[in-house]
């Protein structure tokens, strides 16, 4: 008699394919990685979107129920080059094209509480569906902006290379300390 794996069901909780309103909750430099594409090393960061009208209910362990919003979160290099993926965000967060001057002094961490319309596809991997975030936009004007659930933050690796906060999510403080630049501080490690 043969044994068969049984097809497994996807229980995840997402956001339905439309335009949400979100926030911009974090922006974590997690230092400079090898990418084997480009044979180098580059810099990134990550930006995270809360959506805070979409509540996740979670089951736990001892039979009670918690309850998060979702937040989805994406990996940008971390440049402002007119081309650059974090460059288009920002200029859609903040509702402006940004001149190549503007855009090099631009402070990234000033889009954390940033109010924003997220529009969330779905796409199908394998058995598995993922939401994706395809444009954000700034909210229209007299829209009323969402209120954070979640505690907002900003981390550089540059400002306290061995002292990670503990609202970063366990998953970015791998990268964190897997980086150039948290192997070379000069500090004392965690």
């Amino acid at each position: 008699m043969p044994l068969k794996a049984p097809k497994t069901s996807s229980s995840r909780q997402m956001p339905e394919e439309k335009v949400h309103t979100a926030l911009i909750t974090s922006v974590v430099d997690i230092g400079s990685h090898y990418d084997d594409n480009y044979e180098k090393f580059k810099r990134e960061i990550v930006v995270s979107l809360e959506f805070p009208n979409f509540i996740i209910k979670i089951n736990n362990e001892d039979g009670t129920e918690s309850e998060f919003t979702y937040v989805k979160s994406r990996m940008y290099t971390l440049s402002m080059h007119k081309k650059s993926n974090l460059r288009a965000l920002v200029q859609q967060i903040i509702g402006k094209e940004l001149s190549d001057d503007e855009a090099y002094e631009y402070d990234i961490f000033k889009i954390v509480g940033k109010p924003c319309m997220a529009s969330v596809v779905h796409k199908q991997v394998g058995d598995k569906t993922y939401a994706n975030i395809s444009t954000v936009m700034p909210l229209p004007d007299g829209f009323p902006p969402p209120k954070p659930v979640r505690e907002q933050f900003t981390y550089s690796i540059d400002e306290s290379p061995k002292s990670v906060p503990e609202e970063v999510p366990e998953w970015m403080k791998e990268l964190i300390v897997s980086s150039n630049e948290w192997e070379d501080a000069d500090d004392l490690p965690l």
